[in-house]
């Protein structure tokens, strides 16, 4: 079973999309070495979308920091 990841950093602090790019490349560099990443920056496109509050996704973020293995900063 591959080691999931959960990949924390910075997004309204700086550059947002350059805050999740340096995510998305941080997500293909551990996918390159066999982990199963989950880069919660990947939810900027999901607000384009539908907005939703910042209680929204914080509880999204403790379901999936509940079952990772490490968490990376």
């Amino acid at each position: 079973m591959a080691v999931k990841v959960y990949i924390a950093s910075c997004y309204t602090n700086g550059w947002m999309p350059e805050n999740v790019n340096r995510q998305i490349r941080a997500q293909h560099i551990l996918m390159d070495y066999g982990f199963s990443p989950y880069a919660p920056l990947l939810n900027h496109f999901s607000e384009i979308f539908k907005q939703r509050t910042p209680r929204e996704w914080l509880e999204l973020d403790l379901v999936w920091l509940s079952f990772c293995d490490i968490l990376i900063r």
